[in-house]
């Protein structure tokens, strides 16, 4: 936080770098349409994994993994019967 007291005023300095102030939709929708599965990045880690890259610092290690099957599962789903809604019911008057 003393960071940012010669950055904000005092009443913003929780929020300082978080405030808008104004709506942008257009800002917004750009920045929502760059979460698609295409930009999506799959990082798994523990102490398990044997990792293409040390992490010396963590003693963790990182795997990054081609996501090609497992995109393209995820984009799109098997069909499921498990998964659908019920038919209307026909004797319900509204048919639900």
């Amino acid at each position: 936080m003393s960071r940012r007291m010669h950055d904000y005023p005092v009443s913003d300095l929780l929020y300082g770098p978080y405030r808008y102030d104004r709506f942008d939709p257009v800002l917004i929708r750009g920045y929502l349409d760059q979460l698609v599965p295409r930009t999506f990045i799959w990082c798994w880690s523990g102490p398990s994994l044997k990792p293409m890259q040390p992490k010396p610092i963590t003693r963790w290690n990182i795997l990054w993994h081609p996501t090609g099957p497992l995109l393209t599962a995820w984009i799109y789903p098997p069909q499921s019967r498990l998964l659908h809604l019920p038919l209307p019911n026909p004797l319900h008057p509204d048919g639900s």
